[in-house]
């Protein structure tokens, strides 16, 4: 397969799997993706030391992610 191009909706909804813990394989199968690009953009969070339990989004993209304006809405 050759390059693909990314819009950020999907890469929420790779980092959408990857919070909710699922495996790259799950990840990649689920979006029709090849392993290594789920491990090309989830590599650096884990760098940092972070994972999919560490709720980073509140942090680093603010209100902008999707669940947690649903956590807001819900509450």
């Amino acid at each position: 397969m050759g390059r693909r191009s990314f819009d950020v909706v999907d890469l929420l909804e790779l980092f959408t799997h990857w919070e909710a813990g699922r495996s790259q394989s799950q990840i990649a199968d689920s979006l029709n993706l090849d392993r290594k690009t789920v491990r090309k953009y989830t590599a650096p969070l884990v760098q940092r030391g972070l994972g999919p339990d560490s709720l980073i989004w509140p942090r680093v993209g603010g209100s902008t992610w999707p669940h947690h304006r649903c956590r807001q809405v819900e509450a």
